[in-house]
């Protein structure tokens, strides 16, 4: 028998049953135990080796009076039954993790609320129910995350209704009453004020969202109500490090979600100004693609997210 041809009976021939064959034998160097180990008969397994050494040309256990030995040949098969073995255990392990969605990634794209709320605990479970699930996590305004959804860039968005929103799939709405309040750093001119009017900060400069989002559509509206200009064009942006840091070291005004506010309130990196915004905003969606399957380790998360949303 030339090496390509035996090469070819492993690849062909060899079964789990007889590598499971070997590996008892092994174990109880008696051909009777192992059959019974392996739940058969004691003429099944007979044939089952006989077949493999016919196969390979060679002799892989010999008699002793203690019971059958492993020859050369036969330790070498034994090796290697055990690392196929181990390999088809492993392969059952990662397989049964995925489908539990133990394995794989999860990329999700929220605005700052939910990112700054919600998120944090979504991660803290999955790190706890699926250590090995890769997490990343991109903020943006509704209408981005609603074109990276679209475009395959996310799994999962948590965010606000937009037009183009309606090819998607509202897996769960939550928080329904969501409050925005005027923030600015703790040693402001008006930070001790126990009443103010919108228009007492108009001149000011402000940090507000992009033009194009849903909240400064809504805040402008009250603006025209109001009949206010501001005096100076507001720093847009949804990074809230870069918000954050603009009202810890100047006198500008922001707008920002109530329970994220009172989180930065609440370490003493900004003071929340009695202002009245009388504007209701839309409730947050959690959001994925209608026609895009959801891997398990995706689903997990979207199950995660509808339980920790109604807490």
């Amino acid at each position: 028998m030339t090496i390509s041809q035996s090469h070819a009976i492993v690849r062909t021939r060899l079964k789990t049953r007889q590598a499971m064959l070997f590996v008892s034998l092994a174990e109880e160097s008696n051909m009777h135990k192992a059959a019974d180990k392996l739940g058969m008969t004691q003429p099944a397994a007979s044939r089952l080796l006989k077949e493999l050494e016919d196969q390979f040309d060679v002799k892989f256990f010999e008699r002793h009076p203690r019971g059958l030995k492993p020859t050369w040949y036969g330790e070498i098969m034994i090796r290697h039954a055990r690392a196929i073995l181990s390999s088809m255990d492993q392969a059952h392990l990662e397989i049964s993790e995925w489908r539990a969605g133990l394995q794989g990634s999860v990329r999700l794209g929220a605005i700052i609320g939910p990112a700054t709320t919600l998120i944090p605990r979504l991660i803290m479970r999955l790190q706890t129910l699926a250590p090995k699930v890769r997490i990343s996590v991109l903020m943006d305004s509704s209408q981005e995350l609603d074109k990276l959804l679209h475009d395959g860039g996310v799994d999962i968005v948590l965010a606000r209704l937009v037009a183009s929103s309606l090819t998607s799939h509202v897996n769960h709405v939550f928080k329904k009453n969501v409050i925005y309040t005027v923030v600015v750093n703790v040693n402001h001119p008006l930070a001790d004020a126990s009443s103010l009017e919108l228009g007492d900060l108009m001149d000011y400069a402000w940090i507000l969202p992009p033009s194009s989002s849903v909240l400064m559509q809504y805040f402008e509206g009250q603006l025209r109500r109001q009949k206010l200009v501001m005096m100076t064009h507001p720093i847009e942006t949804v990074a809230l490090p870069v918000l954050t840091n603009l009202i810890q070291q100047t006198s500008m005004v922001a707008l920002l979600e109530t329970d994220v506010a009172q989180i930065y309130a609440k370490h003493g990196m900004m003071k929340i100004l009695p202002i009245a915004l009388d504007f209701d905003m839309d409730p947050y969606c959690i959001i994925t693609a209608q026609n895009r399957a959801l891997s398990p380790s995706v689903q997990l998360a979207l199950s995660i997210l509808k339980e920790l949303s109604m807490v």
